[in-house]
């Protein structure tokens, strides 16, 4: 009754005959290979890996640095108008944006702008001159994030003009 290592590799060496010796009955619905459809089904599933490869490759989170940058600031002419003069250092900028691999990829630096708005300024407030501090704007796509801005501000100096009959 004790069947030694070499009896259970006997019984599992030999081929497997049960499918030569299987006959075909009446409602019998067994499969059969066909090599061409094996090929197909193949080539379809390595299509399907190199598809789900790509798509986690370019989906994952990446970052692209901006340096550089011109601030530009807006509305300078109405509040010109209005009869003030508007003064300001020129400002670069450096950042960068993250977000998904394939936005990140397309973001180019003509497709982001970065500037201050005159508009939040309350004009009234300004007697002779002040010198303001604008938050900058950094206008990215809105499916990615921008990070590490080099500046936050931009100071600009306000003054108003005297007109043809003040002092």
């Amino acid at each position: 009754m004790n069947k030694g290592v070499s009896d259970y590799q006997s019984d599992f060496s030999e081929k497997d005959n049960f499918s030569a010796e299987r006959k075909k009955a009446p409602g019998d619905y067994t499969i059969k290979r066909n090599k061409r459809v094996d090929l197909i089904i193949g080539i379809f599933a390595t299509i399907c890996a190199i598809c789900v490869w790509i798509y986690a490759v370019t989906s994952g989170d990446a970052t692209k640095e901006f340096q550089n940058i011109p601030v530009t600031v807006k509305r300078i002419s109405i509040v010109s108008t209005q009869g003030y003069d508007v003064q300001y250092s020129d400002l670069k900028v450096n950042f960068k944006i993250q977000g998904n691999g394939s936005s990140v990829s397309q973001i180019s630096e003509k497709s982001i702008e970065v500037y201050a708005d005159l508009s939040t300024i309350n004009l009234t407030e300004i007697t002779d001159t002040k010198v303001v501090q604008l938050p900058l704007i950094y206008n990215v796509p809105s499916d990615v994030l921008c990070l590490e801005k080099s500046q936050d501000y931009i100071r600009v100096k306000i003054t108003k003009i005297p007109h043809n009959g003040q002092n």
